[in-house]
């Protein structure tokens, strides 16, 4: 039996294309294929939609940070590296066979290819044609389909379905997906498909950008080398989110050398290695290409210069300089020299703000890197933002070289000659002076011309001992592992409802509904969660709910719900680290806080004058009555029987009704109703003539 999904949703764009159409905006609802409105959008002429797959409902996309976009005309992104991405709809729509389809971009350029799918946060498995395999409850209703960017054609399939989406819909350059829901029966949707309009949410962690140029044997393709990503980012265009500087303008030396250092093998604590410098992320074309820059750099300790002649060049903060970098006394006008900062000013503590692969892309602090603490010093900290870097053993190599270079042991003040003038920032210097501190590197912190423009103002501070030095086994500190289920949490499995009751809701006199208990096994205190339980009328898409309390205690119960109405409650547990378990779904539970009906009433009667029939009735003295149900019909059989009205009264009180049926004689009966509507047996017959 298939199902129509109601799609809820806002979809907005604007088509910008040569030869597209004008869209409209839509507001789609619960409804049917044929009034259902067609989003599809031509993407001939570039990256147009608004609406997101995936993800909260309206983050942002920040550099070096998965996430998505909701905004109408979104900027474009790049993805750098390896990371998670979610993307941006090109179609949303339902086929008339009932198949729910989503196109969606997932990078605005051709793509090195998708490690890992992803459906509501779940990890899937595909067959060779694209069918989901695991886990089972999407195993060949949901397949996904992929287009890397350096496609020819639109997915056939989609163009099948959709007679407006034509030949023209490629989207070249755009990578994309199509994900393709089929029907399933109307029992299962909750399970199958839970979430809001039953679309399941699509997010990818891909292998982005495809263009990177490597100098060491001018080859060109995916990587995640530190250097390279900063020379790519050089050389890119300013339409693609680039600085747009030429070749000629670059000094390829100096950026091979910086891609060998960057992958160089570190071994780490727990065995194994990694290379020095990675990047991932993503980087909005809207975002400031300098301060994108500023971050790569960072991800990898190191600066640009110009050379000699001109050209920008790659260098780390302090490389060993050279014959024209050593300042010695025939140089130098006046120096002052100093330790460095007090214990008042010092920072002693860097903390690095990456982004983990680990910790499903989101932002992570490493564990704390300290100086040792002077006698009543008290703990300052930096932080390191390194919204580029994905792993936390390079974060942590980062915040040592951050706290070294804070607590720099010199500091100088030096007024040279124009000798000094070819030093840049940030640049290494050497000093061949009797009086300068023991230090073979200094850098360049800031560098100004004179007043009288025959001298040069330099402030240097001195490199720290060991900043080139890293030892895993006593420096790097251990991850905490994700907080989610199975790790912080603990909790490895969805709760086991052991049964359900309906608890009924008493407001005065009348029942004003009733509550849906849930049973489960409870876990013990040491779990720390709890348990969350959302409900919804039977067969709708809108969960509501999200009460939560304690895990402890084996039972939790939903709001009052309307009493005779049929719904389905879910439950869930919640670690104390956010981590959530699947949902258990459990489904058409009739809500009748009264399943007993009262005693049946006595003495009824029918009282005919003229036109006008009466009937009347003792009710029972049983406390769950609650008002008299009167019915009459032309036979006497009560299944023929009409009801006449209903009154209010207590137990054992007498009530009556009229009603006016025609001419004829007239069966009568009364039944008693509890709270809940349900009535006892019937009281009758007794009849009248009426005129």
């Amino acid at each position: 039996m298939a199902f129509v999904i109601p799609i809820v949703a806002t979809v907005a764009a604007s088509a910008v294309a040569a030869g597209s159409g004008v869209l409209a905006t839509a507001v789609l609802g619960s409804i049917t294929i044929g009034q259902l409105l067609s989003v599809g959008i031509t993407v001939a002429g570039g990256y147009l939609s608004s609406a997101l797959a995936g993800g909260d409902s309206r983050p942002r996309v920040k550099a070096g940070r998965a996430g998505t976009i909701s905004d109408a005309a979104a900027a474009r992104w790049n993805v750098l590296g390896e990371t998670l991405t979610a993307g941006a709809f090109l179609l949303y729509d339902a086929s008339d066979d009932n198949e729910l389809w989503q196109v969606i971009c997932i990078a605005c350029h051709e793509i090195e290819g998708i490690v890992e799918h992803r459906l509501d946060d779940e990890v899937v498995t595909l067959d060779g044609s694209g069918w989901v395999q695991t886990p089972a409850k999407w195993q060949d209703r949901v397949q996904i389909q992929v287009l890397d960017g350096a496609h020819s054609a639109t997915f056939s399939d989609v163009q099948s379905a959709f007679s407006y989406w034509t030949a023209a819909h490629k989207g070249l350059g755009l990578a994309q997906v199509a994900v393709r829901q089929v029907a399933v029966p109307a029992a299962e949707i909750a399970k199958v498909y839970p979430g809001a309009g039953n679309r399941l949410r699509y997010s990818a962690v891909v292998q982005g950008r495809v263009d990177q140029y490597d100098p060491r044997d001018e080859s060109t393709g995916y990587t995640d080398n530190a250097a390279l990503h900063v020379l790519a980012h050089l050389r890119r265009a300013s339409t693609a989110g680039g600085l747009g500087i030429p070749d000629a303008r670059i000094d390829m030396a100096s950026f091979e050398a910086g891609a060998d250092v960057c992958d160089q093998s570190v071994s780490l604590k727990a065995g194994g290695s990694e290379a020095r410098y990675r990047v991932s992320g993503i980087q909005l074309l809207s975002d400031d290409p300098r301060e994108t820059l500023r971050h790569l750099l960072k991800a990898m300790d190191a600066d640009l210069y110009l050379t000699g002649a001109g050209k920008i060049a790659l260098r780390y903060a302090f490389e060993t300089p050279g014959a024209d970098e050593t300042l010695t006394a025939d140089h130098v006008l006046s120096a002052s020299w100093s330790g460095g900062p007090s214990p008042l000013n010092r920072y002693n503590r860097v903390v690095g703000m990456y982004v983990s692969a680990d910790h499903g892309y989101s932002d992570q602090t490493t564990p704390p890197f300290d100086a040792t603490l002077a006698t009543n010093e008290v703990r300052r900290a930096f932080r390191l933002d390194l919204p580029f870097v994905p792993s936390g053993t390079q974060a942590q190599r980062l915040a040592k070289r951050e706290l070294l270079r804070l607590n720099t042991p010199y500091r100088g003040a030096v007024s040279t000659t124009l000798a000094g003038l070819p030093l840049s920032p940030t640049g290494p210097v050497a000093f061949d002076t009797a009086k300068a501190p023991d230090a073979d590197v200094w850098r360049v912190e800031r560098r100004t011309l004179g007043a009288d423009l025959r001298s040069v103002q330099l402030e240097v501070i001195a490199k720290p001992d060991g900043y080139d030095d890293w030892d895993e086994a006593t420096e790097e500190q251990d991850i905490l592992p994700e907080p989610a289920l199975g790790a912080t949490d603990q909790i490895l499995s969805a709760p086991t409802v052991t049964s359900t009751e309906v608890v009924p809701v008493i407001v005065s006199q009348e029942s004003k509904g009733a509550r849906i208990k849930v049973n489960y096994t409870a876990l013990s205190a040491d779990d720390a969660a709890e348990i969350e339980i959302e409900w919804s009328v039977a067969n709708a898409d809108d969960w509501e709910g999200a009460r939560r309390q304690n895990a402890t205690g084996g039972t939790v119960r939903t709001a009052t719900l309307d009493d005779g109405e049929t719904y389905d409650v879910r439950v869930r547990f919640v670690g104390p680290g956010g981590g959530v378990t699947a949902w258990t779904v459990e489904e058409d539970i009739d809500v009748v806080a009264y399943v007993d009906p009262p005693d049946a009433p006595t003495g009824t009667a029918a009282n005919a004058v003229g036109a006008v029939l009466g009937i009347s009735a003792t009710a029972p003295d049983d406390e769950d009555h609650r008002r008299l149900a009167f019915w009459y019909s032309a036979t006497n059989d009560f299944g023929t029987a009409t009801l006449a009205g209903t009154r209010r009264c207590d137990p054992g009180a007498t009530a009556s009704v009229s009603v006016s049926p025609g001419p004829g004689t007239w069966y009568v009966w009364a039944t008693s109703r509890n709270a809940s509507g349900l009535d006892s047996a019937e009281d009758g017959p007794d009849s009248d003539t009426t005129t």
